[in-house]
């Protein structure tokens, strides 16, 4: 590596011939089922969905390079409310709002522009790479570059145009990550569209795609500045295109998003495919939450009845099957956290009484002595609400539990850490998917008797499957979020003894 160099750029590269293994194995199933969901779904409740969808868009892309800052609850009322809501508010943490405004709105017209691209058919080009450049820096005059004697200066940002110096960045650690050089951004830029063009034939996942191109992209970096945001406009074409959502990455989950972007540079770029499809995952439980569209005004209340029962009926045939296969692969995933959790039980119990600590350790489920099944219901739905799921209890709920007690034999005194696992369907109306979160809670000691932590919720996502996962790709990835999930929560435990 070149002294001073953290990452040296290479010509971008095609996708690995065994793209497939990229591909997480239930999002597929997952978007056939919104899909399918989509049809019965009110119209103009999606239309309100997509709209507030694509507002957070515009404002989450921006928010992601630092050209603004708003806090959570202002961004969430934008979403809600619309743009507008800025020039009646006054946020003293907001600076220049008239600027701030100007760029939501060129970002928020972008992403109209993306969804009139694809009903247009047209292929995807530069010149069409080029417009979104120019529309989403339309408010920005000045950037940052480097000039030929390597003195960095500002110089006016040309739109649309591409880059003429070198715009690699500096990183906190001193160090200079590379960029594609002006003078081969062309021929870079023609080679990506071409592999895409080909990609498109041979039907690689949206996801795969999405990331593939994004990240290219990014490693071009082909204009002197706004080249994240135009990425995510890319990503989006491609998801979208699949009848998907938009790629919506939250400031929130910026670190992560960036640690993703630097393992796709090592050559890994399954991390970010997961990324993108944990995003898009996220949208398509949102998108289940909206209620179905049952009555035709212009129906007689007869011929509505009867139109129900028939759809009930059909329902009731469908679901019965779809019933039966998503709990026969929830069984497995139960019998996996039920070993687990039996055998972090026997290690921790060994350990503790190799150390001459007193503690007591167990587990137990809502199956084991059939009781219980209503026990951590508000927990679970607060989770579902972080997550921006329904939660369908009504249904079914199994759960698991690692409890870890310490402290004398009065129960009232006793510090308690439980690590709960929970199994439950998703969506107001049984679709065939389930979902699978975990929580941790601490219970202290105090003058009332004791007192209960809120619900931590472990991992940034919960692990969700449908009826159609019926591979082994499946069980290993739940393996994984599983083994994740309780090494969060146990270095969190450990943080507190």
């Amino acid at each position: 590596m070149t002294e001073g160099v953290s990452h040296k750029w290479e010509p971008i590269t095609d996708l690995p011939p065994n793209w497939e293994k990229l591909r997480p194995s239930n999002l597929k199933h997952l978007a056939e089922i919104w899909l399918e969901q989509k049809q019965r779904l009110n119209k103009t409740n999606l239309e309100e969905f997509m709209t507030r969808l694509k507002r957070e868009w515009a404002i989450e892309t921006g928010m992601i390079e630092n050209l603004y800052k708003l806090d959570r609850g202002l961004t969430q009322t934008l979403i809600e409310q619309g743009i507008e809501v800025l020039d009646s508010l006054h946020e003293p943490n907001v600076q220049e709002p008239g600027f701030t405004k100007a760029l939501i709105l060129d970002q928020q017209e972008v992403i109209e522009g993306l969804f009139s691209f694809i009903k247009g058919e047209r292929p995807l080009s530069t010149s069409y790479i080029k417009e979104i450049h120019q529309t989403l820096t339309r408010n920005q005059e000045y950037t940052d570059a480097i000039n030929h004697l390597g003195q960095r200066q500002k110089v006016k940002l040309e739109k649309g145009v591409w880059k003429t110096l070198p715009n690699n960045p500096t990183q906190a650690d001193g160090l200079v990550h590379e960029y594609c050089p002006p003078e081969q951004v062309a021929s870079e830029m023609d080679k990506l569209l071409l592999w895409h063009h080909e990609h498109e034939r041979k039907k690689v996942a949206p996801e795969i795609e999405a990331a593939w191109l994004h990240h290219r992209f990014v490693q071009i970096h082909p204009f002197q500045d706004g080249n994240g945001r135009v990425a995510r406009a890319l990503a989006t074409i491609i998801l979208i295109k699949a009848d998907w959502f938009p790629l919506i990455v939250s400031y929130s989950d910026r670190n992560q998003y960036l640690t993703a972007l630097e393992e796709a540079d090592r050559k890994n770029l399954k991390t970010l495919v997961d990324f993108f499809a944990a995003s898009e995952q996220k949208s398509f439980l949102a998108a289940m939450k909206i209620s179905a569209n049952l009555l035709d005004k212009k129906k007689t209340i007869n011929s509505a009845i009867v139109a129900i029962g028939k759809k009930l009926q059909s329902l009731r045939e469908q679901q019965s099957q779809e019933h039966s296969r998503v709990w026969s692969i929830a069984a497995l995933f139960q019998e996996v956290i039920s070993k687990k959790l039996d055998d972090l039980v026997r290690q921790l119990s060994g350990m503790f009484m190799n150390n001459q600590l007193e503690l007591s350790i167990f587990s137990d489920s809502s199956t084991a002595h059939n009781y219980g099944y209503d026990w951590f219901r508000g927990q679970i739905i607060k989770g579902a609400k972080e997550y921006d799921y329904y939660a369908n209890l009504r249904e079914s709920n199994v759960w698991y539990r690692l409890k870890i007690q310490s402290g004398p034999d009065v129960p009232s005194e006793k510090t308690t850490f439980s690590i709960i696992v929970s199994v439950h369907p998703v969506g107001r109306e049984f679709t065939g998917v389930l979902a699978v979160t975990a929580f941790s809670e601490y219970r202290e000691p105090s003058d009332e008797g004791s007192t209960v932590s809120e619900p931590s919720f472990i991992n940034n996502r919960p692990f969700i499957f449908t009826y159609k996962d019926t591979n082994k790709q499946t069980q290993e990835e739940f393996e994984n979020w599983l083994n994740e999930t309780l090494a969060i929560a146990l270095t969190d435990w450990q943080a507190r003894l």
